[in-house]
């Protein structure tokens, strides 16, 4: 039955690869969400979803915060027939009670894809830009996103409207969309207003300085309204590049944003060196700065919030960890410290700064 298949597929997740070693390999884990296997034309139907935990200590000198709990947890199902793909997940929260677990609807979407190199996209779905607000939360490098995207990027990230994304021969890419910033939990259009992306993307083949890079330039209008499910940034730009040479990876973004009410402007800067020692091993360092040209313009990371939710208006932060893989991005452990300070001008309610330490497990079907 294919409850039963579930039921395994989640045991597996959970137990050490050595406890089910002696059945099947432990990558094998993850056949056990397919529903129906793929055939000749590429469809299929399957379990999808991801579950996230974290364990973290912040001592700062506003005060400390420990914490385990469940990060994310999200379940749907996933499939494609001919030139649709759909994708149906909700988003749980297991710290709550049982009966008062559900969160929201996050994907709620389907794909047409029309051409070989592109395709519209149709309710409710991820919306990113910015470098970490444009990379899934399953493929971070880092447990959490930079403190950069954490205050230009949507948070809420998953918006109802229609994008359209495709490619060119000449090795572009580009995206761009219209949505609804009604913050209903299911799919909505009807409250707040609406906010457009438009982003291109060019790759380059190998160089003598690099195996293979990217440049990304990322746009945002949103229009201004005081029910908006988004930050208030009326314009919000943002020009990021990934360079890879043999084991060393190098990102890097540059971002401003436009405020409205009582949000200034903000710009900021990110630099993420990283090591792929081997195939199980990755090494990652991030440095953050951001400046806000008003007072009380920038707000903390999300467990440093825990601590302080004042605001100042100048952010730096060092970031250093290491990531074990164990079925790639499927299922991994990040272990990481990171040293956050901000500075408040106007008074010192916003100055703080922080030693954290954190332990994540990421996993994906």
């Amino acid at each position: 039955m294919k409850v039963n298949k579930f039921v395994l597929f989640v045991a597996g997740l959970l137990c050490s690869s050595t406890t089910l070693a002696e059945e099947y390999q432990w990558e094998d884990t993850w056949n056990y969400a397919k529903i129906v296997e793929k055939d000749e034309d590429g469809n299929y139907l399957s379990y999808s979803g991801r579950l996230h935990m974290d364990s973290v200590w912040f001592d700062g000198n506003q005060g400390n915060h420990e914490e385990v709990s469940f990060r994310r947890l999200r379940f749907g199902f996933k499939g494609k027939y001919g030139d649709f793909t759909s994708t149906f997940e909700g988003d749980f929260n297991l710290n709550n009670e049982l009966g008062d677990f559900y969160n929201r609807i996050t994907d709620a979407k389907i794909d047409w894809r029309f051409s070989d190199s592109a395709k519209l996209t149709l309710l409710k779905q991820g919306v990113g830009f910015t470098m970490d607000g444009n990379t899934s939360s399953k493929r971070l490098l880092t447990p959490q996103r930079n403190n950069l995207s954490n205050n230009l990027w949507f948070t809420a990230e998953y918006f109802t409207g229609i994008a359209l994304k495709g490619s060119t021969s000449n090795n572009w890419d580009y995206k761009t969309g219209i949505y609804s910033t009604d913050g209903s939990d299911e799919i909505g259009v009807t409250e707040a207003s609406y906010f457009a992306n438009a982003s291109v993307t060019k790759s380059f083949g190998k160089t003598e300085m690099f195996d293979k890079s990217q440049v990304t330039f990322d746009y945002i209008y949103n229009d201004e309204h005081e029910d908006a499910n988004t930050r208030d940034f009326s314009n919000i730009a943002s020009l990021y590049s990934k360079m890879s040479k043999g084991k060393f990876d190098l990102a890097g973004e540059v971002a401003y944003g436009k405020g409205y009410f009582e949000q200034s402007d903000l710009w900021g800067v990110v630099i993420m060196p990283s090591y792929r020692q081997t195939e199980k091993t990755a090494w990652v360092l991030r440095y953050t700065h951001i400046d806000s040209n008003g007072a009380n313009g920038i707000r903390l990371g999300r467990y440093d919030n825990d601590i302080s939710s004042e605001r100042g208006d100048k952010y730096d932060e060092l970031y250093a960890g290491v990531n074990w893989y164990y079925n790639k991005d499927k299922f991994k452990l990040q272990l990481g410290m990171q040293y956050t300070k901000m500075d408040d001008e106007d008074s010192v309610v916003g100055d703080y700064d922080a030693i954290g330490i954190s332990l994540a497990l990421r996993a994906y079907w």
